[in-house]
């Protein structure tokens, strides 16, 4: 079971990793999208995103617009993109922590899987403590049986009433002597 356990958390590690990965591919996509309409809408014609692992370089080709316009249409485009990369990062640490959430509740299949053996171990026992026969039960436990208990009654009451006549004797001999 604890082999199964490891391999199904495992996998499903594996699958929210590639979860989160494209989640943040598609918000990528969908970010770039986005600002090239907002560009479109401003009289850019051309926009190229570049992403690198020193960051995203954008570059624009626009000869009719002045240098002063172009700069605000850089600025703005920077700007949408430092908070596309802000929804990013959230919805990467988002990702991260269902991934620990994740981990956390497959610890916790994990236990209750070892719980559910040991109590089925202890459930067995039970079933098989039930599943004695009464007599070998009485024998090891010294319980007496109805037939033992009455034949002691039985016993007790006729050894009382020899008692009770040899009482009765014994007195009315002692009357006569004395």
């Amino acid at each position: 079971m604890s082999r199964q356990s490891s391999k199904a958390f495992i996998e499903l590690t594996k699958f929210a990793g590639k979860v989160a990965a494209n989640i943040l591919s598609v918000l990528a996509e969908v970010y770039i999208e986005i600002i090239n309409r907002l560009l479109r809408d401003l009289g850019v014609s051309t926009l190229k995103v570049r992403s690198s692992r020193r960051g995203v370089s954008i570059s624009m080709d626009d000869g009719s617009d002045r240098l002063d316009e172009r700069i605000a249409k850089i600025d703005i485009a920077r700007q949408s993109l430092t908070e596309a990369l802000a929804a990013m990062d959230e919805l990467k640490s988002r990702a991260e922590e269902n991934k620990i959430e994740l981990e956390l509740l497959a610890q916790q299949v994990e236990r209750a899987e070892l719980d559910k053996v040991n109590l089925s171990g202890e459930l067995k026992t039970l079933k098989d403590m039930a599943a004695l026969d009464t007599e070998s039960v009485r024998k090891i436990l010294k319980l007496p049986t109805q037939v033992s208990i009455w034949t002691e009654r039985v016993i007790s009451f006729l050894l009382g009433v020899v008692a009770s006549v040899l009482a009765s004797a014994l007195y009315d001999l002692t009357k006569r002597i004395f």
